[in-house]
């Protein structure tokens, strides 16, 4: 059986640490397994944005990951 898990977080900008930090450990930990993972996200990042495109998937430090815009 083939697994498909999203990931939906509010950012996963490194300052956050905890769930931002855990939510990369656990999505490479899924692929090791053969279990399709994606995360969406925003580009939030403290008072700035992360610099990354918005709106498409894209691999972040590994992982499938799609960004949208912080409102």
């Amino acid at each position: 059986m083939k697994c498909n898990v999203l990931h939906v977080i509010p950012s996963i900008a490194p300052r956050y640490g905890g769930p931002s930090h855990a939510i990369i450990e656990i999505c490479a930990n899924l692929l090791t397994y053969g279990i399709t993972t994606v995360i969406a996200t925003t580009n939030a990042d403290g008072n700035n944005v992360l610099p990354v495109p918005l709106g498409k998937c894209l691999i972040y430090e590994n992982i499938p990951t799609i960004f949208f815009n912080r409102d």
